[in-house]
């Protein structure tokens, strides 16, 4: 459908984002079923906490309601650390960039494409 159409659009390797990978994405289409009903999606409460747009908010809710119209079961979990998610994300990215880029300067370094111990 479309979410496999986005996802194959997208899940590719750019050469200016050290972080990115190439998927295989040419099974996407059939990967998720065509009736979710009795499905469970989980939701999750903090997102509404983020500084995230009105318009955002409201997508988030027709999402919602578009899958409990399609029979799914939607549920809300609470994922309490969200927020503090962000700085371990900016943290362990800067880190391995720097390893991509210095890779000679990166201690008791194993096993890594670029190392030169």
């Amino acid at each position: 459908g479309d979410c496999a159409t986005v996802l194959r659009a997208t899940a590719k390797r750019d050469v200016l984002d050290s972080t990115s990978a190439q998927f295989p994405t040419e099974s996407l289409d059939g990967a998720l079923p065509a009736d979710i009903r009795g499905k469970k999606i989980a939701m999750i409460r903090e997102v509404m906490d983020l500084d995230i747009s009105e318009g955002q908010r409201i997508a988030h809710s027709h999402a919602a309601d578009a899958l409990r119209e399609l029979g799914a079961e939607v549920l809300e979990v609470s994922i309490p650390s969200l927020r503090a998610s962000y700085a371990v994300y900016y943290a362990i990215s800067s880190a391995e960039a720097s390893f991509i880029c210095f890779p000679d300067k990166a201690a008791n370094c194993t096993n890594r494409s670029g190392c030169n111990t």
